[in-house]
């Protein structure tokens, strides 16, 4: 019987019917998307080219995608999905009593589905995607959101991952703008006529755009063969975000591009974790000129909590102009998320890739210096009477070709990728390397995340620019510092 019915749906889904009324029929009957897909891909290859069944078929795609992505958000965070659904789709909700906002994901994007389409504008479910990303600081985790921007710049048709730019609201809400956060503490997404890039603007925090840059110089030491010190005058861009009335952050402006990331087996104290070598395609993004010191630490730690409470003086070893070290994952996740919020701009923990074409900055040597480190090159265990055992102040030492200071040595640095044992599988666009939501339990990660970069305490070849390490993201260590990203 239950074959006899599926045949006759596909027969009729496969017909010139009412298609959307078909799928949700058969939605209703099998309750089950794996089932579903099947029909669906048959009913294709016996109609290839039924432009109806085509489109649905890419809806179809595009909320199944979606559904990956946010079931693990589902329980824990359902309060928000509804919040930023009813404060952005509610020309859908008039006449509905609070009672009436749909229970669950599946509700919401059944009825997202179900809204019509404005001629040359992205569907509705592209602008609840972009709402949930805009407003989720402090509700969505950032391994989840960058899944989420990268899901956002596959299906949006105008969607910008750098400048944000996506045709989300009409202008009659850009005037109305005032009105709306006048008291009300809330984030409302408004498109910026002018520059037409996204701003996020509350009743109590300024907005910003992108920001502007400024040329500094820096002086770059390679070794040569020999080992001899050679230098040169180098440029980069960065801009300066103010944190306190005397305490800055700066952060280099890096140039998108491929890289070889990994190492060869020829190179010397190289690990199979690091292989196979993989080309990656990275895009523009700006990063800390140094690591986090204690000084930018202390001033974010005291801004109110947001998902859990920092320690305003986590560190070891004391001293404002020192990384700060003891420092999780999870510290290092609400370090970014409050950033964000102070600042009005995205900053986040950088993916593995990230990480790694930052700190070879074009070269393909063991270290961004050359072949070989030493100890007046980086903060290191050299085993020897340069060993400092301890962490020394940021920009001690010379950078690299890219302008960015300590990528060798001095404290492991956090990224957003869950730790594996190869690159079999890696991404090829630089985005984090995640798992499916069953890594997440109770807003707690059950996987091991990846540290960048050697420590004071590491030998040479941790510190090579293609090591990896990884680390619980609960436990922190006086080793375990971090840098920052920023879109």
């Amino acid at each position: 019987m239950l074959k006899f019915q599926f045949n006759k749906n596909l027969e009729e889904i496969s017909s010139d019917g009412n298609l959307k009324e078909r799928v949700y029929q058969v939605v209703k009957n099998f309750e089950a998307s794996n089932s579903l897909e099947k029909l669906i891909k048959k009913a294709l290859k016996e109609n290839s080219n039924n432009a109806k069944l085509n489109a649905i078929n890419e809806k179809f795609q595009i909320t199944i995608s979606l559904v990956n992505l946010l079931e693990p958000l589902e329980k824990q965070k359902i309060k928000f999905i509804q919040q930023v659904y009813r404060e952005n789709f509610y020309d859908n909700l008039v006449g509905v009593s609070e009672e009436k906002i749909p229970e669950n994901l599946n509700e919401i994007l059944e009825i997202l589905d179900t809204i019509p389409q404005q001629k040359d504008n992205e569907k509705p479910i592209i602008k609840f995607v972009d709402c949930l990303v805009i407003t989720g600081t402090g509700h969505i985790p950032n391994p989840i959101a960058d899944q989420l921007h990268k899901w956002l710049a596959e299906n949006a048709k105008s969607y910008d991952l750098l400048a944000h730019k996506q045709n989300l609201y009409s202008q009659n809400k850009h005037n109305d703008l005032d009105a709306a956060t006048k008291g009300s503490g809330k984030k409302i997404c408004v498109p910026d006529q002018s520059e037409n890039c996204y701003i996020v603007a509350t009743s109590n925090s300024k907005t910003k755009l992108r920001p502007t840059t400024k040329t500094f110089e820096f002086e770059v030491v390679k070794l040569d063969a020999k080992g001899i010190e050679k230098r040169s005058c180098q440029q980069a861009q960065h801009f300066i975000e103010t944190l306190s009335d005397t305490v800055e952050l700066e952060m280099v402006s890096i140039p998108g591009g491929q890289f070889k990331m990994g190492a060869p087996r020829e190179e010397e104290m190289s690990q199979e974790e690091e292989r196979p070598e993989h080309i990656v395609t990275i895009k523009p993004f700006f990063i800390g000129r140094y690591p986090i010191t204690q000084a930018q630490w202390r001033v974010i730690a005291n801004l109110p909590t947001i998902n859990r409470p920092l320690e305003p003086e986590p560190s070891y070893f004391k001293g404002d102009k020192l990384p700060v070290e003891r420092i999780s994952w999870y510290h290092a996740e609400e370090f970014c998320v409050r950033l964000s919020q102070k600042t009005g701009r995205q900053y986040r923990l950088p993916t593995e890739a990230e990480w790694e074409y930052a700190c070879r900055a074009k070269t393909s040597t063991p270290f961004h210096f050359g072949r070989k480190i030493t100890p007046n090159l980086a903060n290191y265990n050299s085993k020897d009477h340069d060993y400092r055992k301890k962490t020394t102040e940021v920009g001690s030492f010379s950078p690299n070709a890219f302008g960015l200071w300590d990528m060798h040595g001095l404290v492991w640095e956090w990224c957003a990728d869950y730790d594996h044992e190869n690159y079999l599988g890696a991404p090829l666009d630089g985005s984090a390397w995640l798992n499916d939501g069953s890594a997440w339990l109770n807003d707690e990660i059950k996987e091991y995340l990846v540290l960048r970069g050697g420590s004071w305490d590491s030998e040479p070849n941790l510190c090579r620019s293609a090591s990896r390490f990884s680390g619980n993201p609960s436990v922190p260590k006086k080793e375990f510092g971090f840098r920052v990203v920023c879109l």
